[in-house]
């Protein structure tokens, strides 16, 4: 699975899946993709031992001519969110810099379809459009809390919140590396984040890595005051209050979280830390939402200044 790098398709409720007009495709056989792997997530909060799936995958290939550009999924977004409770609306953006797809693509690509992951199909453009090395590719993605009472973060269950944009582009021999990834963690983006730029004065690169002894002398810390199925009582706000971390300090501690590669003791201690700081609620246990809506997340090319 670790070795599963790029997205051939995807779908989500409302599509009726994905054609191409022949000239694109992704390339199977020899000289192509030989293993795939399909995904499905369920959601079953009410552990329902009745429900059955009958989920599958149809599959229309045909033979490549000499003249058929192979493609590749690019994702972007935002990895970082933390949503409060009775808000309308509230808006997360994730910038792949120009700095990045100078990086990423060492020729003109051409952006064929836009694609997020909240069941809606984004096509805001007549495909193809073309994105330069330099570029600045930006997703926005708006919520709306109005009727939650909740807290939202950033997860895979259908209790939390995304925003990721799937990007279907061509030609694939214009990327530099296997790198297709452009995903945003608050102000960092993927470029900053691969050459672990310090972020707020939090030396987050060294701070993930698993066994980090004052990781885990503040973890045992917090475990001794706080109760993590509990409110956060005053006690555990103390302990809080004691770290001089700043990892572990305001909104610097939701992004330690966000990382993909944060060892288990920091983010069960960033977990802690997040929590506590929520305004207008002390608890720390994980928070259902509750008809949480995500109203449009949109993508946007910015093309020689010009948002398309």
């Amino acid at each position: 699975m670790s070795k599963c790098t790029s997205i051939i398709g995807g779908w989500s409720v409302g599509e009726t899946g994905e054609c191409y007009d022949g000239t694109v495709g992704f390339r199977i056989g020899p000289n192509g993709f030989k293993k795939a792997i399909l995904e499905i997530h369920y959601d079953n909060p009410k552990l329902v031992s009745t429900y059955q799936d009958s989920s599958g995958l149809r599959l229309y290939y045909q033979p490549a001519s000499d003249t058929v550009k192979d493609m590749f999924t690019m994702l972007t977004g935002q990895t970082m969110l933390v949503l409060p409770p009775g808000q309308s609306r509230i808006e997360k953006v994730g910038t792949c810099p120009s700095s990045c797809t100078s990086t990423l693509f060492k020729e003109k690509v051409y952006l064929n379809s836009a694609t997020n992951h909240m069941h809606l199909i984004g096509e805001f453009f007549d495909p193809p459009i073309e994105v330069l090395p330099g570029d600045e590719i930006i997703t926005t993605c708006v919520y709306n809390s109005a009727s939650s009472k909740h807290y939202v973060y950033y997860g895979d269950g259908t209790s939390d919140e995304m925003c990721y944009g799937y990007l279907t582009m061509f030609p694939k021999s214009a990327l530099k590396s296997t790198q297709q990834n452009c995903v945003s963690v608050s102000t960092l983006s993927a470029c900053e984040l691969a050459q672990g730029v310090a972020y707020n004065g939090c030396d987050w690169k060294t701070l993930i890595k698993a066994n980090n002894t004052e990781v885990m002398k503040i973890k045992q810390d917090l475990e001794n005051t706080c109760d993590v199925t509990k409110v956060c009582s005053s006690q555990c706000q103390a302990t809080v209050q004691k770290i001089s971390n700043t990892c572990f300090q305001g909104q610097t501690a939701s992004f330690v979280k966000s990382l993909d590669s944060v060892s288990p003791e920091v983010y069960d201690v960033s977990k802690i830390v997040e929590k506590c700081q929520e305004n207008g609620s002390n608890r720390i246990s994980i928070n259902t939402r509750s008809n949480y809506i995500p109203l449009f997340l949109c993508m946007a090319a910015v093309v020689k200044k010009i948002v398309l």
